[in-house]
């Protein structure tokens, strides 16, 4: 049986936000997305060879300069892919709904703060 190597624990680790904001068709889908990211599933789908639906994850940047990082789920089974706890603040079903769902949160905290400090509205 083909095992990963970079799967351990304390790998690529998923921290759900307190709220998370959801695409609209990533809405009808909520519960299966949800299990779909949970590490073990994501292990098992390792270890059979195959990737997950174009599911994006929207998190905190793990840069300075940008405002958020939209991930695709499948970069998680990717052998060497940083060992960090990533805060998923959204879920959107394609790429361009999750560029949207991107811009519905950067409009959100600036309607209500008047800034762009993403990182401080969501924490």
């Amino acid at each position: 049986m083909f095992r990963h190597r970079e799967w351990k624990r304390g790998s690529v680790g998923l921290k759900w936000a307190k709220k998370v904001y959801y695409g609209e068709t990533a809405k009808k889908k909520k519960r299966l997305i949800k299990r779909w990211l949970k590490k073990r599933y994501l292990e098992k789908k390792v270890r059979q060879g195959t990737i997950l639906p174009m599911i994006y994850v929207i998190s905190f940047s793990a840069g300075t300069e940008d405002l958020f990082d939209i991930i695709p789920a499948w970069t998680f089974s990717q052998k060497g892919y940083p060992v960090e706890k990533i805060t998923v603040l959204g879920v959107a079903l394609g790429k361009k709904e999750a560029l949207e769902l991107a811009e519905q949160l950067v409009m959100k905290v600036y309607l209500e703060t008047g800034e762009f400090r993403v990182r401080d509205f969501f924490e």
